[in-house]
């Protein structure tokens, strides 16, 4: 498995790939004090982010959310540097078949306690807002929500 990343000569600022990625400004700078990026630096010493680099972080932000810890990104990312090495690539589907995995599984989870919270809330919906008397509190304690 290969990832690459073509890389552009047109350089962005940290504001802009942390906008396009998806990212904080903070977290970009993480990412690159973390090894995972590299930036290029003006004159003055402002960071540049050329287009591998921003997919790169869109990449390290898609891994994040579906649970990849920092140290397995930079496995994932890695193993572009490593073509032939049998025993990385076997680890690194490993990795990819579990997280992938889990996600189904977390799925799985929610799509089936999502209709439980329906019930309360759609009792809640159909209630008037604002009643002085608190006559509705029987009705969310029977739905649930004392």
């Amino acid at each position: 498995m290969t990832i690459s990343f073509k890389c552009n000569p047109f350089l962005s600022g940290i504001g802009v790939a942390a906008r396009i990625s998806g990212l904080t400004q903070r977290a970009v700078r993480l990412y690159e004090e973390r090894g995972l990026i590299e930036t290029a630096r003006t004159e003055r010493g402002a960071r540049g982010y050329d287009a591998g680099t921003i997919q790169r972080l869109t990449f390290i932000a898609t891994a994040r959310a579906m649970g990849f810890s920092l140290a397995e990104i930079g496995q994932v990312l890695d193993a572009g540097d490593r073509h032939g090495d049998e025993e990385h690539a076997r680890r690194l589907r490993t990795l990819i078949t579990t997280h992938h995995e889990q996600a189904v599984s977390r799925l799985a989870r929610i799509r089936t306690l999502a209709p439980k919270l329906g019930v309360p809330l759609a009792t809640l919906d159909e209630r008037p807002s604002a009643r002085a008397d608190n006559q509705d509190r029987p009705a969310l304690v029977a739905a649930g929500n004392p």
